[in-house]
């Protein structure tokens, strides 16, 4: 499923950590984070209290998908001024919803205080899929976005660039909703996003110079 938006962009939140690709039987291990709930809906409670602590800010369901039996669904608060959007993903089990402790984090612009240089980003696709990984299935939430940077010395060869920011999240045998922390990859001179997918297990990222990251996941 592609849900396309027209102008926001995203900021890393460091979490994962990537292995080196040819070294399978070392993967570094995906960091997890609990969800937060139970709660009633979805994600009523973090809007309620979002808008009492930033008047003007405002909800929006993103987009809705199943993981296994379970329904998904990505929220997300936009900023008064909407230079700014924190996407929270939302998982439904028997006691209720559960939501991602630590967004997505995702801006319009960001200017460098030190240099006044403006990176521009525009989100060109919201990847939302169903996967399999050890402990069960989950919800693998993939944001892509091209930056210009607004800055007449810099080199050309940097002034445009693609990342992609990911999330996983899951119930596995513990039965505690857990969620990877978001980590975002970076592809420098291209407006091609590096591309993220599971394979057997393994979260893998390709960037556009063919090299790979790769990290073990699994739902504990």
């Amino acid at each position: 499923m592609h849900v396309f938006a027209s102008v926001v962009t995203t900021v890393s939140l460091p979490a994962l950590a990537i292995a080196d690709a040819g070294i399978d039987e070392d993967l570094a291990p995906a960091e997890i984070s609990p969800m937060r709930g139970p709660h009633a809906t979805a994600f009523d409670d973090t809007c309620v209290l979002q808008r009492l602590t930033e008047p003007g800010s405002h909800c929006q369901r993103v987009l809705v998908l199943r993981a296994g039996h379970r329904a998904v669904e990505v929220h997300q608060i936009v900023s008064p001024d909407h230079h700014r959007r924190r996407m929270f993903v939302a998982i439904r089990d028997r006691a209720g919803w559960y939501e991602s402790a630590q967004p997505l984090d995702v801006w319009t612009s960001i200017v460098s205080p030190m240099t006044s240089v403006t990176r521009r980003g525009t989100v060109t696709a919201i990847d939302a899929r169903a996967v399999t990984v050890p402990g069960g299935p989950a919800a693998l939430i993939v944001v892509h976005e091209t930056w210009v940077l607004d800055c007449h010395e810099c080199d050309a060869g940097y002034s445009v660039y693609a990342t992609s920011t990911t999330t996983l999240c899951g119930i596995g045998p513990s039965n505690i909703p857990s969620c990877t922390l978001p980590f975002t990859v970076r592809a420098i001179g291209t407006a091609q996003a590096p591309e993220v997918n599971v394979s057997r297990g393994t979260l893998v990222i390709r960037g556009t110079d063919g090299d790979d990251g790769r990290s073990a996941v699994e739902l504990p």
